[in-house]
């Protein structure tokens, strides 16, 4: 089973544990995912992009890859 393949299903439990932890994450740093997150997104459907069938596409953005140094 390769990364793109795992079960994604999140329990009752697993969401509480997660917005558990949000809670802690200082309100900078969710305004700067936030706004990384969404001109990300707006990328999706512009250029070559939004003829693309193949979601994997999108993480060649240069938003993609601030969003993913975000997360070590």
């Amino acid at each position: 089973m390769n990364e793109l393949e795992h079960d994604l299903t999140l329990t009752s439990s697993d969401r509480d544990v997660i917005k558990k932890l949000s809670l802690g994450v200082d309100a900078e740093i969710q305004r700067t995912f936030e706004d990384s997150f969404n001109a990300w997104k707006d990328k999706w459907f512009t250029g070559a992009a939004q003829f693309s069938n193949d979601t994997r596409s999108n993480k060649f953005f240069p938003e993609y890859e601030q969003l993913r140094r975000m997360g070590k």
